[in-house]
């Protein structure tokens, strides 16, 4: 029997020297934006979200997942009462990359799209400009 407890979603990481943004594209299937939370936290970006199970024998039942998530292979033991296989993974996820220093909330691009998140961000973040302390001192 094998066992999962947090799921773990594809990514695909573009960082092509080339171009001026990093793209990363993870697989969300079934998943609406409302569902995903993406967000920079000390300088990382947190991907991080929620797939909810679904009771396909008792829809009106209580969306909470089974006690223990599981992929069965011939024990049907565990599983929710009508299920004979259970592979769809359910729960929280997470993700995390390392920004670029310097990186802010408004250079980061996010859609959701059929299944797929993209997120991108500046290879170089542009320099918050700092001011000129000389600028407004009046001469004597």
């Amino acid at each position: 029997m094998l066992t999962s407890s947090i799921p773990s979603y594809r990514m695909d990481l573009c960082d092509d020297p080339a171009s001026p943004r990093v793209v990363a594209m993870l697989e969300l299937p079934g998943l609406k934006q409302d569902d995903i939370s993406v967000r920079i936290e000390d300088g990382t970006l947190v991907i991080q979200g929620e797939r909810r199970f679904h009771n396909l024998v008792h829809p009106s039942a209580s969306p909470s997942p089974p006690s223990a998530l599981q992929l069965h292979e011939g024990n049907t033991a565990g599983l929710p009462r009508g299920y004979h296989a259970q592979e769809i993974k359910y729960g929280m996820f997470h993700r995390t990359l390392a920004l670029p220093p310097g990186t802010q909330t408004e250079h980061v691009q996010a859609s959701l799209s059929d299944g797929m998140l993209t997120v991108s961000w500046p290879r170089y973040p542009t320099e918050v400009p700092t001011t000129d302390r000389y600028a407004g001192e009046v001469a004597e």
